[in-house]
């Protein structure tokens, strides 16, 4: 009888997943998760004192994940540009991307109420603790768990009680300063819980992207504009989502070739901004993106500039394969080895298309551009094979240099 009993323990425990996450791509984890599974409980917790911020301003849908996961929605779909690659005076042309007139917070509430609705646990507060198993355990409460070190439980405080949320799965959306993958993500003022001192360091696509910082700010939207711009700049990459009251901008650059202060001075002067950050961590993917009974989506994993893509994109391009890892209870060594691989390729792939904007253009009005001409980038056109380059090769005009390779 009490073996049985463990075995009903263990059953509960591996057909539940805990998403950590403030964000879009922690909300879409969620509703793909218990979409697929109606089944399984879907833990979301909402971190109150994540030190991540939220990169993404507008909303992009992919056709794919929308028909997978049945996901209705009534946004009206807005314009998204790319102007300047080519020359400082080209015109511009429509990237491909389903952009959605609706702002990341709307659709952060849009999503939430969706994940309730399905089932889904929401709870938001803090993390006071952790427990995992430390190698293969004895324990018959555990014997069937898993066959490595394995996080257990999550000791949660929501202000109402503090109570050990158990499961065999955990999904880290928290961003560039997670709970599984950081070694700083407690406030030691704050928390009584040790850190799990695991720093999975992020690898730069250096070598196909130039730029390693970003400036984001807002100011008010006086021109009444809608959509989405994205504007190469003479010392970098100038992104703005139009909202209804309040532009957001992002400006990407690399530090080699201009300061932050000189950014900052240059966007004050022509914008009247708000709320100014300096990000590190742009344009590139940690070492790994899973280990024992953790997963790591959105931006835990990377993250690249906005000029065809962004986060929110790639996590459902990654969910649509990503949920099928939870057919079964346990998940072998070799298929989370593959998964990371998978991962991997799904970065390399937006890395190859966002360096050829950089690699195809004639743009000589600065030592940033001139260098972009002169740089012998290392594009995988292999990479590329599931991707439409018909936009991208009309607006660059290039089409003999491509269609030779």
């Amino acid at each position: 009888m009490i073996f049985m009993k463990y075995n009903k323990i263990n059953e509960y425990i591996n057909n539940s997943i805990i998403v950590l996450g403030n964000d879009v791509n922690s909300f879409l984890t969620s509703y793909s998760l218990k979409t697929r599974y109606p089944d399984k409980e879907i833990y979301h917790l909402n971190i109150k004192d994540s030190k991540s911020e939220s990169l993404v301003n507008s909303v992009f849908l992919d056709d794919n994940w929308i028909k997978k996961f049945k996901f209705k929605n009534n946004f009206t779909k807005s314009e998204y540009q790319i102007k300047n690659f080519y020359d400082i005076n080209n015109e511009s042309y429509d990237n491909k991307i389903n952009c959605y007139k609706e702002n990341t917070i709307n659709f952060i509430q849009t999503l939430k109420d969706k994940c309730i609705e399905i089932g889904v646990k929401v709870d938001e507060g803090f993390i006071r603790d952790y427990q995992h198993i430390l190698g293969n355990t004895t324990d018959p409460f555990y014997s069937n768990l898993f066959n490595d070190n394995s996080f257990v439980s999550l000791k949660f405080d929501n202000l109402k009680e503090t109570k050990n949320i158990h499961a065999g799965f955990f999904i880290d959306c928290l961003g560039d300063k997670s709970f599984f993958f950081d070694d700083d993500y407690f406030d030691r003022n704050t928390h009584t819980a040790n850190s799990i001192n695991l720093n999975v360091k992020y690898n730069q696509y250096s070598k196909l992207l130039p730029n390693d910082m970003m400036l984001s700010a807002t100011y008010k939207n006086k021109d009444n504009k809608t959509g989405s711009v994205c504007e190469a700049r003479p010392e970098g990459i100038l992104y703005r989502y139009y909202d209804k009251d309040l532009v957001y901008l992002r400006y990407y650059f690399a530090e080699n070739y201009v300061t932050k202060h000189i950014v900052t001075d240059l966007l004050k002067k022509e914008f009247d901004l708000k709320d100014i950050k300096i990000h590190r961590n742009i344009n590139c993917q940690r070492e790994y993106n899973n280990y024992f009974n953790v997963f790591a989506l959105g931006r835990t994993v990377g993250n690249f500039e906005n000029i065809i893509c962004d986060d929110g994109l790639i996590t459902q391009r990654i969910l649509i394969d990503f949920v099928e890892l939870f057919k079964h209870k346990q998940i072998s060594v070799y298929t989370k080895k593959q998964y990371n691989e998978y991962v991997k390729e799904i970065f390399d792939e937006y890395a190859n298309l966002t360096s050829l904007h950089y690699a195809l253009t004639t743009r000589d009005d600065s030592r940033y551009w001139q260098d972009r001409l002169n740089e012998n980038y290392e594009i995988d056109f292999k990479k590329l094979g599931r991707v439409s380059l018909r936009e991208t090769i009309r607006y660059f005009k290039r089409w003999v240099m491509i269609l030779k390779i």
